[in-house]
């Protein structure tokens, strides 16, 4: 059985249980990113992010800075895999909404299979939006590659 849990940006940690029911979607802009510090124990995990306006993507990178798993589908993206302990870096972004100058929703989920009761702090890492990156000289530039490896901007952190 799975729980899924809820990622709350303003509180910087993962709500489980009833709390997941009362908890708001993240408003994100076209373009927007977040990233989240999560230590995770061994386990089956899946990881999803979804928007009903929007397109989202998901990103998960390991302690030696590996990408492990991305989604850049169209529409909503999810996937399921076996990881070691680890502390991972989360990142989601908001590809783009259907109405440019208004933020849509988005909705991140986490679930460990066999833990019903699972729950973990995460950390904000950065947050912030691609778009801005053209005329930010005041954080550290992380290029940021597509599913083929093509450039596609920079990450401000």
């Amino acid at each position: 059985m799975k729980q899924a849990i809820s990622m709350a940006l303003a509180a910087n940690t993962l709500l489980a249980g009833a709390a997941l029911a009362q908890s708001a979607p993240l408003q994100m802009y076209s373009q927007d990113y977040v990233f989240y510090s999560v230590p995770l124990p061994a386990g089956t995990y899946t990881f999803g992010i979804s928007s009903p306006d929007g397109d989202a993507d998901i990103l998960l990178i390991n302690s030696a800075g590996d990408t492990v798993a991305e989604g850049f589908e169209v529409g909503d993206d999810q996937f399921t895999l076996s990881l070691p302990e680890d502390t991972y870096q989360l990142g989601f972004f908001m590809r783009s909404c259907s109405n440019w100058f208004f933020p849509c929703s988005a909705s991140e989920s986490l679930s460990r299979q066999g833990d019903p009761d699972f729950g973990v702090g995460v950390y904000l890492l950065y947050s912030g939006s691609l778009a801005d990156l053209s005329s930010s000289d005041e954080c550290e530039r992380i290029p940021f590659r597509g599913p083929d490896g093509t450039y596609v901007g920079d990450v401000c952190r």
